[in-house]
């Protein structure tokens, strides 16, 4: 079972792409982790 489906995203800092046409999707039972420096945003 999908839990969480992301289509056709993408991100911009400071007029750079970050990442563009980004598609994924979390099933049922899978862990996600989210890295990156202290400081670096991950909250958001």
């Amino acid at each position: 079972m999908i839990i969480c489906s992301v289509n056709k995203i993408a991100k911009m800092y400071g007029g750079n792409s970050i990442f563009e046409d980004i598609s994924f999707e979390i099933k049922e039972k899978e862990r996600v982790g989210l890295v990156g420096r202290n400081g670096s945003g991950k909250q958001r």
